[in-house]
């Protein structure tokens, strides 16, 4: 089974937000990330647990040079079976809860 398949099957299951990063922190299964994330197609770094500061933590984050620099891309897992928006069209708590914490890392 490739890893898309996998994945894919892992996430239809209503598996937990915990054995979705288990089965993504797995070597043979990071890189998935990254060919779905950044655009350098070679050289990219995956960091599971990244901390920044003292009060921060990314599920992951993707370091991928190109020749102007990097590309750091810090991503942030949620279950896969919660709703994203309201029916009214309004974050759902969970992404409204997501914007929030990206919105510290900025500060």
């Amino acid at each position: 089974m490739s890893q898309y398949a996998e994945l894919k099957s892992l996430l239809d299951s209503g598996a937990s937000e915990q054995r979705i990063l288990r089965w993504l922190k797995k070597p043979e299964n990071a890189l998935i990330l990254s060919r779905t994330f950044t655009v350098a197609p070679f050289g990219n770094k995956i960091t599971p647990e990244f901390r920044f500061g003292t009060d921060f933590k990314a599920d992951f984050v993707l370091f991928a040079p190109f020749s102007g620099g990097f590309d750091i891309d810090f991503v942030e897992i949620e279950p896969p079976d919660e709703p994203l928006y309201t029916k009214r069209g309004n974050p759902a708590a969970r992404l409204a809860t997501a914007i929030k914490q990206v919105q510290d890392w900025k500060l």
